[in-house]
């Protein structure tokens, strides 16, 4: 739909999966930062002996998470579900709007 937009050129197409690119490369490269300077996220890169050897601090990382912080841990996840359905919902109708109205102009 958006190369026949454009007169069946790449150009709109090309910009879209740049836009993409970009957003993927900002992602890893936070993800990237944040495994890098939080115990949390560093914890998945541990090799085993690593974390063997720091099986105490994985631990109370453990029974933080579940008990200390688990009220606001619980309100997060359940607003993440919450906005994902509403962009599951949006993208259907969205989807059956064009569908039924016939729009192929972007």
């Amino acid at each position: 739909m958006i190369q026949d937009a454009d007169n069946n050129s790449y150009n709109k197409v090309v910009i879209l999966y740049l836009a993409l690119a970009s957003c993927s490369l900002f992602v890893s490269i936070t993800l990237g930062l944040l495994a890098y300077f939080s115990v949390n996220l560093s914890a998945l890169q541990w090799s085993r002996k690593q974390r063997q050897a720091r099986a105490e601090k994985l631990l109370e990382m453990k029974r933080a998470f579940y008990e200390i912080k688990a009220p606001q841990n619980r309100l997060i996840s359940r607003t993440c579900f919450g906005l994902l359905i509403c962009l599951l919902l949006g993208g259907w109708s969205a989807y059956i709007w064009g569908a039924v109205t016939g729009a192929k102009k972007i």
